[in-house]
């Protein structure tokens, strides 16, 4: 996937489609959400790894680069966890973005029996 240029969108997001988020998002997550918000450039990427609490995301004001399992989340980054459907996502996508300081952490809408062990 090319890498867009810093400025070219308003944040940038990863979707985390390790075994367990993915399995419970089933793409439809991101798919849903990206053409909701198309002012954000959308990836889905490998486990980030906070599975219990999943399915997972975060954001950036910067673009995203390949990632690799488990590889560090930025200290910069937004993490979203405990996303329970694409309205959820739009939601905390636009709550991060939209704060002059991006909340560390934001937590969706999905319920603990939601969550993937």
């Amino acid at each position: 996937m090319p890498q867009q240029r810093q400025g070219d969108k308003r944040g940038y997001v990863l979707v985390c489609e390790g075994p367990s988020c993915g399995k419970i998002h089933a793409g439809a997550l991101p798919g849903s959400a990206q053409t909701l918000v198309s002012d954000c450039s959308w990836r889905t990427g490998p486990c980030l790894g906070m599975c219990p609490v999943g399915p997972n995301a975060i954001v950036r004001k910067e673009p995203i680069g390949d990632r690799t399992a488990n590889q560090s989340i930025k200290p910069s980054d937004s993490i979203l966890c405990g996303i329970a459907d694409a309205e959820d996502l739009i939601r905390l996508v636009e709550q991060s973005l939209s704060a002059d300081s991006p909340p560390r952490l934001l937590k969706g809408q999905a319920t603990p029996d939601q969550f993937s062990r």
